[in-house]
């Protein structure tokens, strides 16, 4: 049984569960700092942030205008890239011909990540603990709101 499935037998209706645990968020960030699109498919949970059609659309559509993608992850303190994460930055980034900023935020910390040299084929990304705060002070909050944190 997995997670989803565990969680709509113990806690009835989806939108009980969503009152009750932290769901994975993301939001698609212009280059002004401001939100073009928050990403939040229905089959998100506490650990995992899939993909969609509709995201990698959205991305394409405003690619000019894109800066970056922040997402969360459940928990406080420093947060980390997924081997996931960091394989669908290097993708996105292929495909853009650019890097993006990738933020990912906890209940009580942001980080920021960038790959120097994007056309390296390696996973490595650079990582800034304090993002700089015109790209974040639009969508921080709301993400962290989108996320349930308590």
């Amino acid at each position: 049984m997995s997670l989803v499935e565990y969680i709509l037998r113990h806690y009835g209706e989806y939108g009980d569960v969503e009152d009750t645990l932290s769901l994975e968020a993301g939001v698609l960030v212009r280059t002004d700092g401001s939100p073009i699109y928050w990403h939040l498919p229905y089959t998100r949970s506490s650990v995992y942030l899939p993909d969609s059609q509709e995201l990698w659309e959205v991305i394409w559509q405003n690619r000019q205008d894109v800066l970056g993608f922040a997402h969360s992850h459940p928990g406080s303190g420093l947060p980390r890239p997924s081997m996931e994460d960091l394989t669908t930055f290097r993708a996105v980034d292929t495909a853009l011909g650019r890097p993006l900023l990738w933020w990912i935020t906890s209940v009580d910390r942001v980080v920021e990540l960038q790959k120097l040299d994007w056309k390296e084929k390696d996973l490595s990304y650079y990582l800034a603990d304090h993002p700089q705060d015109q790209h974040i002070e639009q969508w921080l909050e709301e993400l962290r709101k989108k996320s349930k944190y308590a």
